[in-house]
């Protein structure tokens, strides 16, 4: 690749990132900022698919830095696909990266299937085709906080790249500030929440504000929701209007969650989508209009500030600023909070850094540099991350803290539709489907300062309230108080939803495939619409379906028992071959409280379904779930057919790769 090769002539080194949701990308970018501002290095940033060509690449002269991460079932991002496809090519030779200097950080979740999958196989592939490896890999996990590997991984990244480049003192430009130490002395000690030895603080670089936000005399547009400033990421096809025209409870009141299931109808024939059963759709829901105000409020923007249309811009004295994809130029203040803009994903390190140097608190102001530090990982992940912090959270708890909203706009990530799997089969209906939900209630705990619903979940609830009144929800299920209310404003008549590109959790198109199917609480929802499918598909067939297993669990069978009769009719029809159910807080249960304790007890089925060539799928809570599901399929086969732990573990692996091991999970 001509381009490619000429911008990386006179660099020092070259940063290749995968990212599907930003956050590997901004990784990369962090990096580059860093390697300019403090090192006076030249480096390019590149996607993985602007290399076109593997060859051109083992042409680079100067060390590579990739930053990956990894989406789907162990996929490439949509930015490193075809880099992907074309690196896994057997004509290449072991030479065509020889003499390719490399490091890797991967990204990944151990919360499913094929942790750091693209990152751990460009790793692998760029060994076997001769590439030399000058510092090591970095396999970072979003389950116990990307921060507590990538941290370590940058800091020693700089010294190894000295040594790669042949830079004798590759040292930090002393007057550059913002990833200067913060030195903590006795007198500001004092202030501070918690009594902290003397230290030196090692900080995340201070982001660069470069956005501006210059109000007009306008009144701004309505927010569009079918037509976003740019694509969202696993979407297929143009979004669609829906319309709710159905919604029936799946819990009685005295369940601890409430898990409703709705029915959405296209509300243009000319518009809907194809679909299959256990396909995801992703519903664009706001963030809650009384969050919103609340951090406007706090900020000092009143309602004519805004309402007002504005303009956002670059600012041209900040050099290399970079306007956000997703951030429309034109619109209002409240618009970008509301549609645009994720308020409550816990914040990154250098988001709090930002944070801090907004306090006019000096105590505050340390606390939030002790949390952004180095130093302050395992508060970070306790205070911030496990905690499940919002930004609202951390203004009600540093109240002096008062960041421009231009800064929150250009550092906050974008709120993403909310992925929901279809749990009905289109031979019943072509033009509706139905999903299934439980709605998610998040108290004031834990340093959360509000108590708030789900944001999509949240939304949907107070839809359905409005629609059916006392006929469907009771307004005391869930009560908020008066600082703490969601006021949701005007609701919508109609509601945007895309389809999700499918990862393969789907039926097979053979009939006579067995299946195993494993979901606990809403996990279920999907298999219904499996179920249901087939039995459609079986009506008029003489085929002989294969056997379709089961294992479902809950916390107590009189009260959140989903599907019941479904799932009961299913079996009495002889399409649902064994259904076996858990209830953990139900008595006399015989020490079968989990779906894993059923897999144990029926494990001379489940093994022999697997050697018959069926199908395992997953679906529900990826944390915890999900993995003693694994583990629990692990231990059957080491029962049944006398495998090591190794040789069970390569079992599964194999179904994995083999599209035989499907999960749809959530974490």
């Amino acid at each position: 690749m001509k381009n490619f090769l000429t911008a990386t002539e006179d660099l020092h080194f070259v940063l290749l990132y995968g990212s599907q949701l930003g956050q590997a990308k901004s990784i990369a970018e962090g990096l580059l900022d860093v390697s300019h501002q403090e090192y006076n290095l030249r480096g390019s940033l590149f996607s993985l698919n602007e290399v076109t060509d593997i060859k051109d690449l083992g042409k680079v002269k100067c060390p590579v830095v990739i930053v990956t991460s990894t989406t789907g079932d162990g996929d490439p991002p949509e930015n490193a696909d075809k880099f992907w496809r074309k690196l896994r090519r057997k004509n290449l030779d072991g030479k065509t990266l020889l003499f390719v200097r490399y490091t890797i950080l991967g990204l990944g979740d151990t919360n499913f299937n094929n942790f750091c999958n693209c990152g751990k196989t460009i790793h692998r592939r760029f060994q076997e085709l001769g590439a030399t490896l000058f510092y090591p890999p970095g396999w970072a996990d979003d389950g116990t906080g990307l921060d507590l590997v990538v941290d370590d991984w940058i800091q020693g990244l700089w010294p190894a790249l000295k040594s790669c480049i042949g830079i004798k003192n590759l040292n930090p430009i002393p007057s550059i500030g913002p990833s200067q130490s913060f030195q903590i002395d006795s007198s500001t000690e004092e202030k501070m929440s918690e009594n902290l030895e003397t230290k030196t603080l090692t900080l995340p670089p201070l982001p660069t504000s470069a956005l501006v936000i210059e109000c007009t005399n306008k009144s701004p547009m309505d927010y569009n929701l079918l037509k976003p400033t740019c694509a969202y990421p696993l979407i297929d096809g143009e979004p669609v209007l829906m319309t709710i025209s159905n919604a029936r409870l799946l819990t009685k009141s005295t369940a601890v969650k409430t898990g409703i299931e709705m029915t959405l109808e296209f509300k243009v024939e000319e518009n809907c989508f194809r679909f299959q059963p256990g396909d995801s759709v992703a519903i664009v829901s706001p963030n809650p209009v009384g969050e919103v105000s609340a951090i406007l409020q706090h900020l000092g923007v009143d309602d004519a500030q805004a309402d007002g249309e504005v303009n956002v811009r670059l600012n041209p004295s900040v050099p290399k600023g970079k306007m956000p994809a997703h951030v429309p130029t034109e619109t209002s203040i409240r618009n970008l909070f509301t549609y645009v803009c994720d308020i409550r994903m816990p914040p990154k390190k250098a988001f709090l850094r930002l944070l801090a140097e907004s306090c006019s608190d000096e105590s505050e102001k340390i606390t939030l540099l002790e949390l952004s530090s180095k130093q302050g990982a395992a508060l970070y992940t306790e205070k911030i991350l496990n905690s499940g912090v919002s930004l609202l959270d951390l203004l009600l708890q540093f109240p002096s803290c008062k960041p421009k909203p231009a800064a929150l706009i250009e550092l906050l990530p974008r709120l993403q539709p909310r992925a929901y799997s279809i749990c009905s089969s289109p031979l019943k209906s072509s033009k509706s489907f139905q999903i299934a939900f439980n709605i998610i209630e998040i108290p004031k705990d834990n340093n959360r300062q509000y108590q708030r619903l789900g944001v999509c979940t949240g939304w949907l609830y107070e839809i359905l309230k409005e629609k059916y009144q006392d006929k469907f929800l009771q307004d005391d299920i869930l009560t908020l108080d008066s600082v703490d209310k969601q006021i949701i404003g005007e609701l919508p008549e109609d509601i945007v939803v895309f389809r999700r590109r499918n990862q393969n959790f789907t039926l097979p198109e053979d009939l006579t495939a067995p299946l195993v199917m494993v979901g606990p609480g809403t996990g279920v929802a999907p298999f219904v619409g499996f179920l249901q499918h087939r039995q459609s598909q079986t009506e008029n067939s003489t085929i002989e379906v294969g056997e379709n297993v089961l294992y479902f669990g809950c916390r107590n069978r009189n009260k959140d028992y989903l599907y019941e009769n479904e799932l009961h009719q299913f079996s009495q029809s002889g399409l649902l071959t064994n259904l076996y159910v858990s209830f953990s807080r139900d008595e006399g249960q015989e020490g079968i409280k989990y779906v894993q304790d059923q897999m144990q007890k029926n494990q001379v089925e489940l093994i022999s379904i697997l050697d018959k060539g069926g199908y395992f799928y997953v679906c529900g809570d990826a944390k915890n779930m999900a993995k003693n599901v694994r583990e629990t399929l692990i231990s059957c086969l080491k029962n049944i057919k006398g495998m090591d732990e190794k040789e069970a573990f390569a079992a599964v692996a194999e179904l994995v790769s083999s599209k035989r091991y499907l999960q749809d999970v959530w974490a």
